[in-house]
Formats: C-alpha cells, sequence, structure tokens
C-alpha cells in the first residue's frame, strides 16, 4: 500500500488524518509525561525524599482525592486529570486561574458503580456522570 501511514490509520479507524495525527501526538505526549513521572519518581526515591500524601485530581482544577496508591499508565497517574470542566457557551477549558471556587468542587470516584460523583456548594444534591474507566 502507498499511502502514507496516517492516512491508512485513518481509512481504517474512520477518522480523518488529522485526527489521527492529534491522537498519535496526544499518545506521544502521554508516553513522554509517564516517562518523566516515574524519572522524577525514582530521582526522589535516590534521594531518600518519602511521599507523604497522594492526591489525584479527576477533573482538572476542582479539589483532589487522597489515595493510597496510584497506577501510572501512559497518560500520567490513573484518574488524574482525566476530565476538565468547559464553558457552555464558549466550548474552551475553565480554570481554577480563571475561577477560583473551582477549588470547593469536590469529586469522588466510585470505580465500582463507574461513576464520577460532582458536588460543588449551593448544589442541593452531586452530580453523577457516568463513567468509562
Amino acid at each position: 500500500n502507498h499511502l502514507p501511514y496516517t492516512q491508512r490509520i485513518a481509512n481504517m479507524s474512520g477518522r480523518s488524518s488529522k485526527e489521527v495525527l492529534l491522537l498519535s501526538a496526544v499518545a506521544a505526549v502521554g508516553l513522554v509525561g509517564a516517562s518523566l513521572l516515574i524519572k522524577k519518581i525514582m530521582d526522589a526515591q535516590a534521594r531518600g525524599i518519602v511521599i507523604s500524601q497522594l492526591n489525584i485530581f479527576p477533573i482538572k482544577g476542582c479539589a483532589g482525592i487522597p489515595v493510597q496508591r496510584a497506577r501510572i499508565t501512559a497518560t500520567g497517574l490513573e484518574n488524574d486529570r482525566q476530565w476538565m470542566l468547559v464553558g457552555a457557551d464558549s466550548h474552551r477549558f475553565v480554570t481554577q486561574r480563571q475561577h477560583g471556587k473551582m477549588a470547593l468542587i469536590t469529586v469522588q470516584l466510585d470505580q465500582n458503580a463507574r461513576q464520577l460523583l460532582v458536588n460543588a456548594p449551593g448544589c442541593p444534591r452531586p452530580c453523577d456522570i457516568l463513567i468509562s474507566i
């Protein structure tokens, strides 16, 4: 087959060549990020640094969840910053720098029920979001 690699993948997956290139770049960045994280952990251990508390932040910019251990994946810690809030009108991601009260949004991860439970001050009950884990 004489088609470029990305075009062949695009044809097989039903995605555009640009989507395939973007997904490839994201995967490469994820692998680099995970390898840098592993290197930092190994360097810290070599210097006698101890991790006293470990938190994951399922929704970027919202409150974290303390965990006893976390699996390292190609994109970093499992379930860490896997989701983000976006503006309803702008469709752009929202940051805690822009909206400091995002730190008050709490998140619970129920892996058995495959749900992300999100609660914010003033909300009558948590919002449960079905997720794919």
